[in-house]
């Protein structure tokens, strides 16, 4: 058996939610905000793969780890933090279409920006699940 440690570094996001730790799609243990565990590994064991709510890491490859290395679990700051608050720019994006004036040029912009908002946002929650959060190996 493999022992390999995972240290979660102290993020002032996502601190309330623990990181779920799956060893083959098998979730072995939960990583609070500032936390290191030890995990034993099977031999037999293919990759590694850390998930909070619907966000996760890409799959890090166990076959070349060595007993006693450490990984370093941390959040993408941008996701985490500021991501959360894009709907709350939908009603002021959509504000051109709702106020009656004669400019036809701002409302023409106010659809391409709204637009070009929505895709963005589609983008990153569905084409970059796996990169919500980072795994590192630190030695």
């Amino acid at each position: 058996m493999r022992r390999i440690k995972i240290i979660r570094e102290h993020e002032d996001f996502n601190q309330d939610f623990d990181y779920k730790i799956f060893v083959d799609n098998v979730q072995i243990t939960r990583l609070g905000n500032g936390e290191e565990k030890l995990i034993e590994l099977n031999e037999n064991a293919e990759f590694l793969e850390v998930k909070i709510n619907s966000g996760a890491s890409k799959k890090l490859p166990l076959r070349n780890l060595k007993s006693g290395q450490e990984i370093l679990v941390s959040g993408d700051r941008f996701k985490n933090k500021y991501l959360k608050y894009a709907g709350a720019l939908f009603p002021l994006i959509s504000l051109t279409f709702i106020l009656k004036h004669n400019y036809e040029i701002i409302k023409i912009l106010g659809g391409v920006i709204f637009v070009t908002y929505l895709l963005f946002i589609i983008f990153v929650l569905i084409f970059q699940k796996r990169k919500w959060i980072k795994l590192q190996l630190i030695n």
